[in-house]
């Protein structure tokens, strides 16, 4: 997929994650829009199998890899969401997944990312240092990155929840 981009890049992803994603509530909350004095409408991706929009970034990601880059699998450095949401696009899809988190990541996160099958790595002492993990581990063993915003297919997968939006709004 090229930059920048299009409509039709968030109907291709919204299409490959159709199958395995239902659209997720919009709802509107009245105590809501009285407190902040507007109509607020509350898009729930919560409800996602990830409780995090993520799910759509990863899966979008995963869907749109050749099946040659499938089977070598996937890795990536996050902090939580990106790696929770890897690591169940890869459980739907039979893609081995590796998350890189620094040391002292949130366990909760940890858990969450163990919890959907993924790998997890804890080195590093920050965020780049874990990056820099993945890095080599893209060299070493031929696993493909997933970015968790520098990639077209990830932005298009997160796109989808404004499709939605659009759809659902009254």
């Amino acid at each position: 997929m090229n930059w920048p981009i299009t409509w039709e890049d968030v109907v291709a992803a919204r299409a490959r994650i159709a199958p395995y994603l239902s659209a997720t509530p919009l709802r509107r909350y009245a105590a809501l829009d009285e407190e902040v004095g507007a109509r607020v409408l509350v898009k729930h991706d919560n409800h996602l199998p990830t409780n995090a929009f993520k799910a759509r970034n990863t899966l979008s990601f995963m869907t749109a890899l050749p099946a040659e880059q499938r089977a070598r699998g996937v890795v990536a450095a996050t902090r939580g969401n990106h790696g929770a949401g890897l690591a169940w696009a890869g459980t739907q899809l039979g893609v081995p997944v590796v998350v890189c988190v620094p040391v002292g990541n949130n366990p909760e996160k940890n858990a969450a990312i163990r919890g959907h099958g993924a790998e997890l790595i804890e080195a590093g002492r920050d965020y780049d240092e874990a990056v820099e993990v993945a890095q080599r581990l893209v060299r070493e063993r031929g696993l493909v990155l997933a970015h968790s915003t520098n990639d077209a297919h990830v932005i298009a997968g997160a796109a989808t929840m404004s499709a939605e939006i659009c759809e659902q709004a009254d």
